[in-house]
């Protein structure tokens, strides 16, 4: 294998292979896979000077592998030429095994932060990075960040102070988008449960592009991107960065905001759950702010002035009825 192999299969990796394919690469490695794989790698043996080519793209060529086997989205191609070269690459250098291909080694250990509904939780990364995360957020980032890039997926809500590194740019990646940044404080809400994806920016500048599309939105400072997941439309609009980010010391702030989503950002709140009883109500539009800390029975009976809802608690479950 030599120099330009390496070159063409960094580039292939970051621009042609698709979440699909590593999929397919997943369901193909199968035992008897894996040890003809092990047999060719026994043959292979790499000098030197490509050993150590090889040693600075392994960031790059394990960060895209990790991301695309847990991320199934479309196209299919021939994996297993690229994935094959990759994993010879990475057992050949570091001596380990297929574990690589779900980044975590014994020398750099992906790690997870998660935050249970009704918490907060603020964690510094290896980068110096400030990250707060919202109640049922997970974080997964690298021990150790590699050499020419910063990343960490996201499943939750979280709010970022990146520290400006222009020689390593920051990802963030979410199951649906990813958002590039140098140094930045921006917010990003990605629940599973959500309809949209939304990533607010209160400093510096971030691109935000859709998986498995080459459009971008450059957000400046005040505005926020929302990809809607059904449609995947992704638009850009002005925000209120300090209503945006109002979780973070618990400040509610609603505009025009339907019920069923009003409802989500409780449960997170303050760890509990709710059901409403019919469609009308959970699309019926609530606007009020809660800045000081309130109860949740306060802000309940808040929204129950105007007569519109009553709610009930029955074994541990808010019960909204007309």
């Amino acid at each position: 294998m030599e120099e330009k192999d390496i070159d063409r299969l960094c580039r292939n990796l970051s621009e042609e292979t698709t979440c699909e394919e590593a999929n397919a690469f997943e369901q193909w490695r199968t035992e008897e896979d894996h040890e003809q794989l092990c047999q060719l790698l026994e043959g292979l043996h790499l000098n030197s000077r490509i050993e150590k080519k090889a040693e600075e793209l392994r960031p790059v060529i394990l960060a895209e592998i990790h991301y695309r086997i847990k991320n199934n989205k479309k196209h299919t191609g021939n994996i297993r030429r690229l994935v094959a070269i990759a994993a010879s690459i990475a057992i050949l250098i570091i001596g380990g095994g297929l574990g690589w291909f779900y980044g975590f080694t014994q020398q750099n250990e992906w790690l997870q932060a998660s935050c249970a509904m009704g918490v907060h939780q603020t964690l510094q990364l290896p980068d110096g990075s400030i990250v707060t995360l919202n109640g049922g957020t997970t974080l997964s980032y690298p021990q150790q960040f590699g050499k020419k890039i910063r990343e960490v997926r996201l499943q939750g809500e979280a709010f970022f102070d990146v520290q400006h590194d222009p020689e390593k740019p920051f990802v963030v990646y979410s199951k649906e988008i990813r958002i590039k940044v140098l140094g930045t404080r921006f917010n990003v809400e990605a629940y599973n449960n959500e309809e949209s994806v939304t990533v607010t920016l209160e400093s510096g500048k971030v691109a935000v592009c859709p998986e498995g599309s080459q459009v971008e939105c450059i957000l400046e400072p005040n505005q926020q991107a929302i990809y809607n997941k059904e449609t995947r439309q992704l638009k850009r609009a002005q925000a209120n960065v300090t209503q945006v980010t109002g979780w973070i010391v618990n400040d509610l702030y609603f505009h025009s905001t339907p019920l069923k989503d009003i409802v989500r950002k409780l449960e997170r709140q303050f760890n509990v759950s709710f059901r409403i009883t019919s469609e009308n109500l959970a699309n019926t539009p609530y606007t009020c702010d809660f800045t000081d800390d309130e109860s949740l029975e306060t802000i309940l009976a808040v929204f129950a002035l105007d007569k519109r809802f009553k709610y009930r608690k029955e074994q541990g479950e808010y019960i909204i009825y007309e």
